[in-house]
């Protein structure tokens, strides 16, 4: 957020810088995106308007802005997002469920379900640089990697697909909980179709 030393101060202009690696951004050059010199007072939703984005593509940005004395502030600090998982065939895999039937009454959805565990172990041959993982269930989840929680949500403030929840997160992992050799990767699912399906994505 800029700030500024004088009163009545407003923004006139704004442009933004998208790149594909830190290095380039600290270039100002924005491979990705350039917006130029864009003359608006808007600050928020600004769409996108750069080069096609990848799946798991990482992207570097910043932003500056004029103000009504024609003068640009100095760049915002950089900033990042990540792309997801874009298209059909990047989720190779089978859902995963605990076998039992889905409720029928009303009064089936509060008896007494421990909330099942699915676990997967992996061997991995160095050390990680940088991992992410992305998980779709059906409610809430809690997953954790060898034994430490790297990220949970809700269905809460979702958006509903065909009636459905369909929860797509994704959780930073510290690569200090990813070492070399054998990991174990354990993902807790709570709902009426208890569900999950994911996908742990490194470097």
């Amino acid at each position: 957020m800029a700030e500024a030393s004088v009163r009545s101060q407003r923004q006139t202009a704004y442009q933004v810088l998208v790149a594909s690696t830190e290095d380039r951004l600290k270039l100002d050059q924005g491979d990705l995106w350039d917006s130029g010199k864009v003359v608006s007072s808007e600050s928020l939703q600004i769409e996108y308007s750069g080069q096609p984005l990848l799946s798991k593509m990482r992207c570097h940005w910043q932003v500056r802005v004029w103000g009504k004395d024609g003068n640009p502030t100095a760049w915002s600090r950089p900033a990042t997002w990540e792309m997801g998982l874009l298209a059909p065939q990047d989720w190779q895999a089978l859902w995963l469920n605990d076998g039992k039937a889905k409720p029928v009454k009303t009064e089936d959805f509060y008896l007494d379900d421990p909330a099942p565990l699915f676990c997967k172990e992996f061997n991995l041959p160095k050390q990680v640089a940088r991992a992410r993982l992305h998980i779709s269930g059906l409610g809430y989840y809690q997953a954790s990697l060898n034994g430490g929680v790297t990220g949970s949500a809700g269905s809460a403030g979702n958006v509903g697909v065909e009636k459905s929840i369909d929860l797509i997160n994704w959780a930073p992992i510290q690569t200090s909980a990813v070492p070399s050799g054998a990991f174990s990767i354990n993902i807790t699912t709570m709902g009426a179709e208890p569900q999950v399906f994911f996908r742990l994505i490194g470097q």
